[in-house]
C-alpha cells in the first residue's frame, strides 16, 4: 500500500467481478478498486487490489 499524495474530496471503494484465467480456467475474480475525487474535481485511480471474494474479511 503506498501514502495517498494529495487530498481528495471523496474517496470510494467498489469490487466488481472481472473473468481473469487461472489454472488454465477462465473464472470470476473480485478485483477491490480504490478511487478518489481530487481538489481540482479529477478523478484518480487510487489502488486495484484482487481478493478473494467480495466479504468483510476482504473489506477489512
Amino acid at each position: 500500500m503506498r501514502p495517498l499524495r494529495a487530498e481528495y474530496t471523496f474517496i470510494w471503494v467498489d469490487t466488481p467481478y472481472e473473468k481473469v484465467r487461472r489454472n488454465n480456467r477462465v473464472v470470476s475474480s473480485a478485483v477491490m478498486i480504490a478511487h478518489g475525487i481530487d481538489l481540482n474535481g479529477q478523478r484518480k485511480v487510487l489502488a486495484v487490489e484482487p481478493i478473494r471474494e467480495d466479504s468483510e474479511n476482504s473489506w477489512r
